[in-house]
């Protein structure tokens, strides 16, 4: 009788796995609005596009830059653009259901802060009964801060966070031991929280981006070093975020999912990538 429970306890597991309780209707909608990070803004994507180039020219020019915002000052290129978010997953999406897009994602937001954003625009009427939100989930190790100069919220990576503030060794160490993995986790899967509990006010659906910000899989990059309750906390805020994440095991593909994939040269999944992840959603999620 127990092989037989944990038989059907598997197949169970399996069975809500591969269901997806999310189904997208494009009769219900009249737009989809995006919100995130860099990879649902679309950074890099479209940059062979806009200089009309080929992907591999643009990679190379890219070599005589230090960084992404020395690229883009150089060539004029204003980020986030149309082209860009146009081309992302989230266009590609609103593109195969027929749909206008309206782009709210911005290169380097942590969650907290897409979070705060969606939260404002639904509080301003800035989304309406017929709009699918569709959101990118970010990394879990960014953290965010108001500029005291310009009252607004501003986020960056841990370690960006760190060299920006030129702190000693000492200070660093203080700031890693503040930031650690379990305050960090514990505060990604809280905003997680925030976000799935807005399904009640809006038409919204996530989607992870990469590997490395899903809890359901083995390379969540904190699995190892947390707390055994913040972790059962994470995988429960992951369990009740099920209804609105559309594809829970499949992401932007990057070096992880696949070791021969060029990148672009500052790291973002290419246009391929994009297109691909926006298929499965609307051949996996979309009813007629």
């Amino acid at each position: 009788m127990g092989i037989l429970n944990t038989a059907r306890h598997r197949i169970r597991k399996v069975a809500q796995e591969n269901t997806i309780g999310n189904k997208i209707n494009p009769a219900d909608y009249d737009r989809v609005i995006s919100y995130g990070c860099s990879f649902t803004a679309g950074d890099e994507i479209a940059d062979h596009i806009l200089l009309n180039k080929t992907f591999e020219e643009t990679n190379i020019l890219k070599e005589n830059f230090f960084n992404q915002v020395q690229f883009y000052e150089h060539y004029k290129i204003k980020i986030p653009n149309e082209t860009m978010y146009k081309n992302a997953w989230a266009g590609q999406v609103a593109k195969l259901l027929g749909l206008p897009i309206e782009s709210r994602a911005y290169p380097g937001y942590s969650l907290k802060q897409t979070f705060f954003q969606l939260y404002a625009d639904y509080k301003n009427n800035k989304i309406g009964p017929r709009d699918l939100v569709l959101v990118g989930l970010t990394g879990p190790t960014r953290l965010v801060w108001f500029e005291k100069s310009k009252r607004s919220l501003d986020s960056a990576p841990l370690h960006n966070y760190i060299d920006l503030k030129n702190l000693s060794s000492d200070g660093q160490l203080s700031i890693m031991n503040l930031f650690d993995d379990n305050i960090l986790a514990f505060d990604y899967f809280s905003s997680l929280n925030n976000i799935q509990q807005l399904k009640n006010y809006m038409n919204i659906r996530i989607q992870p981006m990469t590997v490395s910000n899903t809890i359901g899989t083995k390379e969540f990059i904190m699995k190892d070093t947390l707390n055994p309750e913040i972790f059962r906390y994470c995988l429960n805020v992951w369990e009740d975020a099920r209804s609105i994440i559309l594809l829970p095991k499949v992401f932007l593909k990057d070096k992880v999912i696949d070791p021969n994939i060029t990148l672009c040269k500052y790291k973002h999944p290419p246009l391929q990538s994009h297109i691909e992840l926006a298929i499965q959603i609307i051949d996996r999620c979309v009813t007629e």
